[in-house]
């Protein structure tokens, strides 16, 4: 959830600045391209790591992950 409030409001000041902030020279761009990569990984998406978890329970297999996943 966190992720995706940040997501959101990068995106908020990507827009009020404009499409210059998505220029090659411009830090707003490396800011924009880090935090959507980052919000978009596997240990943010509570969803993924939910139906991982009850897919090896079901089979009786108990996760052999890092607890933050």
């Amino acid at each position: 959830m966190t992720a995706k409030c940040c997501r959101e409001a990068v995106d908020q000041l990507v827009s009020a600045h404009g499409t210059t902030s998505l220029a090659d020279w411009n830090r707003m761009q490396r800011l924009w391209r880090d935090v959507h990569v980052a919000s978009h990984h596997a240990i943010t998406e509570w969803q993924v790591n939910l139906e991982i978890s009850r897919k090896l329970r079901c089979c009786g297999i108990e996760p052999n992950i890092t607890p933050l996943i």
